[in-house]
């Protein structure tokens, strides 16, 4: 004899979010947006500068 054990998937289904949660999560996505989009535009923005090379006119570099 054997038991069928049933699974009650329904357990595993979210309830139905609120308003307040749904707004919630859409200005925390917006707010992560804005934030990527300005540190794309601020890394951008920079950009890394080749050194100078100055020439000392009348300096002997002696190596041994």
């Amino acid at each position: 004899m054997e038991i069928e054990n049933t699974i009650n998937l329904k357990r595993f289904i979210p309830k139905k979010a609120s308003r307040f949660y749904l707004i919630k999560i859409i200005l925390y996505v917006s707010f992560l947006v804005a934030l990527g989009t300005i540190l794309q535009y601020q890394l951008g923005k920079i950009a890394p500068k080749a050194p100078v090379a100055k020439e000392i006119k009348g300096v002997e570099i002696d190596l041994h």
